[in-house]
């Protein structure tokens, strides 16, 4: 339920980060001399320091498009398709503290998308799937970051980074003693 909520929030809202992607995609190679200039327009607006002026921004940057994108089918309408979700990124200057990508949490999503496919989503009861999910949830909290990850270098797992400390050297034996009573301070 909470993923096909959350694809379904994403595909109507996306992120403002795919769809600058996708204005590069259809601009890069087509529109080289100008694509610097879309690029720096759209990351000006991203990087606004208020909803007015995010908004101002993404005027004018509609404006000069219709100028000078006249007619080339895909690239305008990208820039058109950003503009017009304008009023569901300004709702992030409303949580100063709050990413305005998706990047953070697609990175814990797409592991958790893998496991549900690969487990044919969930069968049973609602209490069952609940408890899947806090089952790998747990596990994703206890798994070793990469070797090549900067944070490696201080946590080995994000319950360690979150925790402070581990009980055990072996990521399993931590997660059990972290999550019996035995690990309880």
């Amino acid at each position: 339920m909470f993923l096909r909520r959350y694809r379904k929030t994403r595909s109507i809202n996306g992120s403002f980060l795919h769809a600058f992607l996708k204005i590069r995609n259809c601009c890069k190679k087509r529109f080289k001399e100008i694509y610097p200039e879309i690029a720096q327009q759209v990351w000006d607006a991203y990087k606004a320091i208020d909803a007015t002026s995010f908004l101002a921004k993404i005027a004018a940057l509609e404006n000069w498009a219709e100028e000078k994108l006249q007619g080339t089918g895909s690239a305008l309408r990208s820039v058109q398709k950003l503009c017009a979700k304008a009023d569901l990124f300004v709702l992030t200057f409303e949580h100063p503290t709050a990413y305005r990508t998706s990047n953070m949490i697609d990175r814990h999503m797409q592991p958790m998308d893998r496991w549900l496919f690969y487990t044919q989503s969930f069968h049973g009861h609602l209490a069952s799937a609940e408890k899947a999910v806090r089952a790998w949830a747990i596990f994703h909290s206890f798994w070793e970051y990469c070797p090549r990850a900067n944070v490696r270098k201080k946590f080995k797992s994000p319950a360690h980074k979150f925790n402070g400390f581990v009980y055990h050297d072996n990521w399993l034996h931590n997660m059990l003693v972290s999550t019996s009573i035995a690990g309880a301070k």
